[in-house]
């Protein structure tokens, strides 16, 4: 609300009104492929627009559709840094603030790791928040046109992606649990660090 979610439903809105419009070149092409084959191209009746026509949207659509995705990641990305640097104020003005129970609970790398990892992976996750939406729409039109081009042979297809579905939550698995692994080491590697230093600088006041 401080930085405005109106603009992140808009930027979310272009976002997928570009990613429809990025078939309308396909469906062009299969016009345009039609109108070419057909015996008699005089009397073709087009299904979206004029021959020409079709022409000039091939050049007309791409534009749009990277005018709007721009703008969108453009939104997107100002939102995700406002985001970004206002929970690291927040986490500066706790640790300003915190007890000295709290502050002996919490190393000094576990602070670091959550103002740079942490509000580094809220900005991804608003940067590609676009995606998350779009990616259904995009797949389920994606199987009408490939259905529509080879027939059954698309569930061959649909067939091994579900297949996939559980070597891909392996893999993530493992990664998630070797980054929950290198956070570790890196709170361990700050606080080292630390303690280096403030040994260095007490060792030159005496």
């Amino acid at each position: 609300r401080a930085f405005g979610y109106w603009r992140v439903w808009y930027a979310t809105f272009l976002y997928i009104l570009a990613a429809l419009l990025q078939f309308m070149p396909v469906l062009i092409l299969t016009d345009l492929v039609g109108y070419f084959e057909s015996p008699d191209p005089e009397n073709y009746t087009a299904l979206l627009f004029h021959p020409w026509g079709n022409v000039v949207g091939l050049f007309i659509f791409p534009l749009i559709v990277s005018l709007l995705q721009t703008r969108s990641q453009v939104i997107l990305n100002h939102c995700a840094i406002f985001i970004r640097t206002s929970v690291s104020t927040l986490l500066f003005s706790k640790a300003l603030t915190i007890s000295a129970a709290g502050r002996a609970q919490t190393s000094t790398g576990q602070v670091v790791n959550m103002m740079s990892n942490d509000t580094q992976q809220l900005q991804r996750f608003l940067q590609f928040f676009g995606f998350t939406l779009v990616a259904p729409i995009q797949i389920i039109i994606s199987l009408i046109l490939i259905y529509q081009q080879v027939g059954n042979a698309t569930w061959v297809g649909i067939g091994f992606m579900f297949c996939l579905i559980p070597i891909n939550g392996v893999v993530f698995s493992n990664v998630s649990k070797m980054r929950r692994k290198v956070l570790k080491y890196s709170d361990a590697r700050v606080k080292m660090i630390n303690e280096i230093l403030s040994g260095i600088r007490i060792i030159k006041f005496y």
